[in-house]
C-alpha cells in the first residue's frame, strides 16, 4: 500500500469515526462532510448524500447537488445515486438544472471504456423506460382529473396554478389554515411570511397573485370557506411528477439518447390533443436536439402548412437540426418565397445562412433570387453572408458589382466580409485583380468596411495596407481599436507584432487586450519580441547611485478604487475555435463580442480588458454589474436555446466587490475567485457573486452560498454565492393589497351615494333630449353589467355546484343581451 492510498484510507476510517454525530453537525458542515465522503468514494457517501437531498433544508439541498456534481467523476459505483436522482422531487427549478448538469458531466467526462460503456447503456435504457412510466402515471393520475378542474372559475384556476408552482404541502397548509380561522386582516398578515418562500414576481404571474389577494379580503364566511375547499385539493404530486418528466427530457436532450424518441414521440402526439405546456415543449426539444427524422418532418409541415404561430413556432425549432435534410427544407421554402419580406423569411434565410453551405449551389442560386427580388434590408444582409458561405469564386465578382451598386453601409460592411469568407476557402482567384478592387473600397467612409478591406489586403500580402491599420488603431477610441484586434488578432507578421509593442502604453489603454494577442504567438516569434522589448529599456539612461531619480521613474495614473468587477469567461472557447479557417474564427470572435459586451451607455462601466476567450468590465455600482451580467446572462441562453447543442456557448460569470488597483481604464490587479477550481462547479450560463457584492445587492436580490470548499482548494475567509433572482414579492403584493382596499372603500362610498341620490332623486332632474337618454341608458347598462359581474363572482365564492354556477351565469349573460337588444330598439325609435 502507497502513502497515498494508507492516507486515504485512514480519511475513510474517520469519517466512519464521525458519522454518529452528523444530526448535530450545522449545514456548512454537513456539506463539508459529505463532500469528504464523496471526494475519497467513502462506501456511505450515496446514502448520507441521499439524507441530507431528501431533507427540507433547502440550502442544505443546493450545497450536496454542487459536492455531487463536483465529485461525479470520481465515485466508482454511482448507479444507485443517479437513479435516485432521477426520481426524486425537488422544489425549485435550479436543483432541476443542477442534477440535468451531473448526468452531463458524468457521462461526457468519463473515461470510455468496456465497463463504462455497459454502463452507459444500461442507464440510457432505465432512463427511457422510466420517461415512459412517469408520463403514463401523469397522464392517468393528473391529466384525466385535470378535465373537472377546467370547470372551476377562471380565478380559481390561476390561484390554484400560482399555489402548485410556488409553494409547497406545509406552505399551502399554513396558507390555508388561516384562511379559514382568520378574518380578512389575515392578507395583511401572511404577506411578509409568504415573502420568506417567494422572492419574486414574474410580470406574468402578477395577475394570480392579485386573485389570490381578492380571496383573502373576502369577508363572507360562506364564501371564504368554500375557497379553501377548492384550494385544499391542489396536488403537489402533480408538479413534482411534471418536474420530473421535464427533467428527463432535458436529460434526454443533453446526453443525445435516441433510444428514448419512441416514448417521446408517443408524449409530443398525445400531448397534441391535450396540451400540457412544459412537458410539450421538452418533448419537442428534446426530439429537435436528438435530431430525430420524424420531429423534423413535423417541424416541416408546420412551416409549409401551418397556421402563423405554428410557423413561428418552426423557425425556433429548426435551428436545433444538424440533419443534411435540413438544408433541403430550407432552400425550397425560399425558392418559392424569396421576394416575402416576413419574418418567417427572415427566419429561414438566418438559419440557412448558418449552416454548412460550402459549394452548394442551390443555397447560392436562392440567396442570389433574394438579392435580386426582395428589399428588406436585413433579408438581404442575411443573403449577402449566406453567399459568401458558399464560397463560390465566381460569385467574388457578383459581389463586387452589389458593392459598386449599394448605398446601404450595413449592407457593404457584410458584402467584404462575404468576400474575405470566399477568400479563406478558395484560392483560385485572381490576386491582383481582387487587389485592385479592395483598394478601392479603402476610400468608403465606414470604419468596418475599411478594417475588413485591410485584413483582405494583408491576406492577399499588400504589406501597405499595415499604414492604414495603424493609423486606425492609434486614434485612441478603445471600441474601435478592440474591434480592429478582433478581426486581425490571428494575423502575425513581425511588423505587425512589433507595432502592437509600441500600443502598450498608459494612453492607449488596451494593454491587457495586446498581450493576449502576443501571448500566443510562437516561441521563436516571441523570443525576437522580448529583444525587441529590451533594446527599448535601453535607450533610457539608468539611475546612477545617489541621484535622486525616483520621480521620474515612477508609474502615473496608478489610483486604487473600489469598483464592483465583471468577468465573462467563455469555457468551450477551445472546442468552438477548434477546425475553423481564419475568416470562421474572426465571425467566432465577433459573435463574442455580440454576446459579450452588455450596453454601456449611460452606466459607470468601462471595459478593463477584452480577450478572445472572456471579457472584463469594471462598474461604480453593484447593481449596474448585476444588470449587466443578468443581460449577458439571458443573452447567451437566447442563442443557445436557438442553436444546435454543438454551436452552444458556455460562460462563467463572475462579480467581485474590492478595491483594484487602476490605471486609467485597466486593472493592475485583479483577485477573482481566488484559487477557483476550473471547471468543478457547473457555472455556465450562471452568476456567482463575492460575499462584498452579496451583501451589497441583498436587499434587492436573492443569492444561495455556495460550498467554499468546491470555490477554493484552501479555506479562506471569504464566501462565495449564486444569484437566483431579484426580490420583489412584498413590494408588489403591498402594492396590490393597498388598490383592492382603496378599492374596497371607494366602492362602499358609492353605495352610500347611490343611496342617498335614490332618496333624492325627482323627476325635475332628468334629461328631456332624445341624445342624453340614449346616453344614461348606455350608462345604466355599462353598471348593469358590472353588477351582473359581482353577482356571478359572488355565486361563485359562495357555491360550489359547478352545474348551479354556470346556469346563473348564462341567465345573466342572457339577461344582459336582452337588455341590449331592447335598448338599442329604443334607440333607433
Amino acid at each position: 500500500m502507497t502513502a497515498d492510498q494508507e492516507l486515504l484510507l485512514n480519511v475513510k476510517v474517520l469519517l466512519g469515526k464521525i458519522t454518529s454525530r452528523y444530526e448535530n453537525y450545522s449545514v456548512k458542515t454537513k456539506s463539508s462532510f459529505i463532500n469528504a465522503m464523496l471526494s475519497c468514494n467513502h462506501r456511505e457517501s450515496a446514502i448520507y448524500a441521499m439524507k441530507a437531498l431528501e431533507s427540507r433544508d433547502e440550502s442544505l439541498r443546493r450545497m450536496v447537488l454542487y459536492s455531487i456534481y463536483s465529485n461525479i467523476t470520481l465515485i466508482r459505483f454511482p448507479e444507485k445515486l443517479l437513479r435516485s436522482l432521477i426520481s426524486m422531487d425537488m422544489e425549485q427549478e435550479r436543483e432541476n438544472e443542477l442534477v440535468v448538469n451531473i448526468f452531463r458531466k458524468y457521462f461526457s467526462a468519463r473515461e470510455k471504456s468496456r465497463t463504462y460503456t455497459l454502463f452507459r447503456d444500461k442507464m440510457f435504457s432505465y432512463i427511457a423506460a422510466t420517461l415512459e412510466a412517469f408520463f403514463e402515471t401523469y397522464r392517468r393520475e393528473f391529466m384525466i382529473p385535470d378535465v373537472v378542474d377546467n370547470s372551476l372559475p377562471e380565478n380559481f384556476r390561476r390561484v390554484r396554478n400560482y399555489m402548485l408552482r410556488k409553494m409547497n404541502p406545509e406552505q399551502k397548509r399554513r396558507l390555508l389554515g388561516g384562511f379559514a380561522n382568520e378574518g380578512k386582516d389575515f392578507a395583511r398578515r401572511i404577506i411578509p411570511v409568504m415573502a420568506e418562500w417567494i422572492n419574486y414576481v414574474a410580470p406574468e404571474d402578477t395577475e394570480s397573485l392579485s386573485s389570490l389577494i381578492d380571496l383573502m379580503l373576502d369577508d363572507d364566511r360562506v364564501s371564504r370557506d368554500n375557497s379553501v375547499a377548492r384550494l385544499e385539493t391542489v396536488n403537489f404530486d402533480k408538479r413534482y411528477l411534471q418536474s420530473r418528466i421535464v427533467r428527463l427530457c432535458s436529460i434526454i436532450e443533453a446526453l443525445q439518447i435516441e433510444g428514448a424518441a419512441k416514448s417521446l414521440v408517443y408524449i409530443y402526439n398525445y400531448l397534441k390533443k391535450y396540451p400540457d405546456t412544459e412537458i410539450y415543449e421538452s418533448a419537442i426539444f428534446a426530439l429537435s436536439r436528438i435530431n430525430y427524422s420524424y420531429m423534423l418532418s413535423e417541424v416541416e409541415i408546420m412551416l409549409t402548412a401551418g397556421s402563423p404561430e405554428e410557423q413561428v413556432k418552426a423557425i425556433q425549432l429548426l435551428p436545433l437540426f444538424t440533419e443534411k435534410r435540413l438544408l433541403n427544407i430550407l432552400v425550397e421554402y425560399l425558392k418559392t418565397n424569396f421576394a416575402s419580406n416576413s419574418e418567417i423569411v427572415s427566419g429561414i434565410t438566418g438559419i440557412l445562412m448558418t449552416r454548412d453551405v460550402k459549394s452548394n449551389i442551390n443555397a447560392a442560386n436562392v440567396f442570389k433570387q433574394i438579392l435580386e427580388n426582395n428589399s428588406d434590408g436585413i433579408i438581404r444582409q442575411k443573403a449577402i453572408a449566406g453567399l459568401g458561405h458558399c464560397a463560390f469564386t465566381e460569385d467574388i465578382e457578383y459581389l463586387h458589382e452589389l458593392f459598386i451598386n449599394e448605398k446601404n453601409q450595413v449592407l457593404k460592411e457584410t458584402i467584404v466580409k462575404s468576400i474575405c469568407s470566399i477568400m479563406a476557402v478558395r484560392a483560385d482567384y485572381s490576386k491582383q485583380q481582387l487587389s485592385r478592387q479592395v483598394q478601392e473600397y479603402l476610400k468608403d467612409p465606414g470604419i468596418r468596411v475599411r478594417i475588413f478591406s485591410c485584413m483582405i489586403l494583408i491576406r492577399l500580402g499588400n504589406k501597405d495596407a499595415f499604414r492604414s491599420v495603424r493609423e486606425m488603431l492609434i486614434i485612441k477610441n478603445r471600441a474601435i481599436q478592440r474591434e480592429i484586434l478582433s478581426v486581425l488578432r490571428d494575423i502575425h507578421t513581425p511588423d505587425f507584432n512589433f507595432f502592437l509593442v509600441s500600443l502598450l502604453r498608459e494612453e492607449y489603454g488596451i494593454s491587457r487586450d495586446i498581450i493576449d494577442i502576443l501571448r500566443k504567438l510562437p516561441e521563436e516569434e516571441l523570443k525576437e519580441i522580448e529583444s525587441f522589448i529590451i533594446n527599448i529599456f535601453r535607450k533610457y539612461e539608468l539611475p546612477q547611485p545617489g541621484t535622486h531619480s525616483r520621480e521620474s521613474n515612477r508609474f502615473t495614473g496608478i489610483d486604487r478604487k473600489k469598483m464592483t468587477v465583471l468577468t465573462v469567461d467563455i469555457l468551450n472557447f477551445d472546442e468552438l475555435e477548434k477546425g475553423l479557417n481564419y475568416y470562421e474564427l474572426i465571425e467566432l470572435y465577433l459573435l463574442c463580442d455580440l454576446l459579450l459586451i452588455p450596453e454601456l451607455k449611460g452606466t459607470s462601466g468601462n471595459i478593463s480588458h477584452k480577450e478572445s476567450n472572456g471579457i472584463t468590465i469594471c462598474y461604480n455600482s453593484p447593481f449596474e454589474a448585476l444588470a449587466a451580467a443578468m443581460s449577458i446572462c439571458d443573452g447567451i441562453r437566447n442563442y443557445n436555446n436557438s442553436n444546435a447543442v454543438d454551436r452552444n456557448i458556455h460562460v462563467g460569470i463572475n462579480l467581485v466587490t474590492d478595491e483594484f488597483i487602476v490605471s486609467g481604464e485597466e486593472l493592475f490587479e485583479y483577485p477573482g475567485l481566488v484559487n477557483r477550481a476550473a471547471g468543478r462547479l457547473p457555472v455556465a450560463g450562471r452568476i456567482f457573486v463575492d460575499d462584498k457584492t452579496e451583501e451589497l445587492i441583498r436587499s434587492r436580490f436573492y443569492s444561495i452560498i455556495l460550498p467554499e470548499m468546491l470555490v477554493s482548494e484552501i479555506v479562506y475567509g471569504k464566501s462565495h454565492y449564486e444569484y437566483i433572482s431579484p426580490v420583489n414579492f412584498t413590494q408588489v403584493a403591498i402594492s396590490l393589497l393597498d388598490s383592492k382596499e382603496e378599492e374596497i372603500d371607494r366602492q362602499k362610498e358609492l353605495k352610500a351615494q347611490v343611496e342617498a341620490q335614490i332618496k333624492t332623486v325627482s323627476s325635475g332632474n332628468r334629461s328631456t333630449t332624445s341624445i342624453a337618454i340614449a346616453g344614461e341608458l348606455e350608462n345604466i347598462g355599462i353598471k348593469l353589467k358590472n353588477q351582473f359581474d359581482e353577482i356571478e363572482k359572488y355565486m361563485n365564492r359562495r357555491s360550489t355546484d359547478r352545474e348551479l354556477n354556470r346556469n346563473i351565469k348564462m341567465m345573466l349573460t342572457n339577461a344582459y343581451n336582452l337588455y341590449r337588444i331592447e335598448i338599442s330598439k329604443l334607440t333607433i325609435k
